[in-house]
């Protein structure tokens, strides 16, 4: 494992460590308030085995494989469903696509690193929005593709690119895995030096804030950002003008365990009908898809649709407690501008 020496953010001396978790050592910075990673050993492949199933290798232990098996199962669907639903955006990723619809140029095209299942890049479809996605995983990809949606394999800073600079290059829940991210903005400003950066990250005063679950602990989230962290890291880099956004909490946010609960119920996974080829999975993309399937992922699409407004509605009144308590939304977003 490397050690670091510095705050990967700001660059300060002035830090401490602060605990020991999983043999992790976690850091808070004196000047920024970044809680960060101080022996980090990232691996890409690790991510890799996550979307694949992989539990052994992947960054998350197998209780909570639903973090990626769950939106995996979702865009598997909306591949396969007659029509889908507009996607469900975090309060962050609304407030960064109301940005980019006020400020983008006509015809200038989006970049999202780390594109997930793609939801933002359906979102920018929906507003007739240029996105392009970039994901390591080649499984993401085709199901990406499959669904209508472009989306490339690579990562950031080296991912293929031959059209003209983007307006924007897009971090959501990303920033917080790179326990370096400085490696990865850095040659990003020299290589699109006009680009607006803009990224979402776990709030330091969301609900689950210095959670010491798997998934809000090393190796699958290094960082702990706060808003002066993001300002000084930005700022350090030649970025003119950065803004935090904090936003309030919603919902679906304080109903944690109802908004897993279709993610882990196998029903709603597809199944062979008796006889005939194995459907499509994001085990196997490739594999063809019986045209008699196309309705029951059409149902299944809109009934998790349904069923995630259900909660949002449900959960308002623990969202309004929360606020006047001082608590955020579960995310914040970072805009950089050149």
């Amino acid at each position: 494992m490397q050690r670091l020496s510095q705050c990967v953010a700001c660059a300060s001396l002035n830090w401490s460590v602060t605990e020991v978790r999983n043999g992790y050592e976690l850091a808070v910075c004196s000047d920024c308030g970044l809680l960060f990673t101080v022996n980090p050993d990232y691996k890409a492949e690790r991510y890799l085995a996550s979307y694949e199933g992989k539990e052994a290798e992947g960054v998350l232990p197998e209780a909570y494989s639903y973090v990626y098996a769950g939106p995996q199962l979702r865009l598997e669907l909306e591949g396969r469903a007659y029509l889908c639903p507009p996607p469900r955006l975090t309060p962050a990723e609304n407030l960064a696509l109301r940005w980019i619809k006020a400020h983008i140029p006509s015809g200038a095209p989006v970049v999202e690193c780390g594109c997930g299942t793609g939801r933002v890049l359906r979102a920018l479809k929906n507003a007739r929005l240029s996105g392009v996605g970039v994901e390591l995983s080649a499984v993401t990809v085709q199901l990406l593709n499959r669904a209508g949606l472009k989306a490339v394999q690579g990562a950031a800073p080296g991912f293929a690119w031959e059209d003209p600079e983007p307006f924007a290059i897009a971090f959501f829940e990303v920033l917080e895995h790179l326990p370096e991210p400085r490696e990865i903005i850095e040659p990003l400003k020299k290589r699109f030096p006009r680009a607006v950066i803009l990224g979402s990250v776990p709030s330091p005063t969301g609900q689950c804030a210095h959670n010491k679950s798997p998934t809000d602990s090393p190796p699958h989230h290094y960082l702990l950002w706060t808003p002066t962290a993001l300002e000084r890291f930005f700022g350090q880099l030649g970025y003119s003008k950065v803004t935090v956004h904090v936003p309030k909490p919603v919902g679906y946010e304080q109903m944690p365990s109802c908004g897993s609960l279709l993610s882990r119920f196998n029903r709603f996974r597809p199944r062979p009908s008796s006889g005939a080829a194995p459907t499509a999975s994001p085990m196997n993309p490739s594999t063809p898809t019986p045209s008699g399937r196309t309705l029951a992922a059409t149902f299944k699409v809109w009934l998790l649709y349904a069923y995630h407004g259900w909660i949002n509605v449900f959960g308002t009144v623990k969202a309004r407690r929360a606020g006047r308590k001082g608590l955020s939304a579960s995310s914040m977003l970072v805009i950089a501008e050149p």
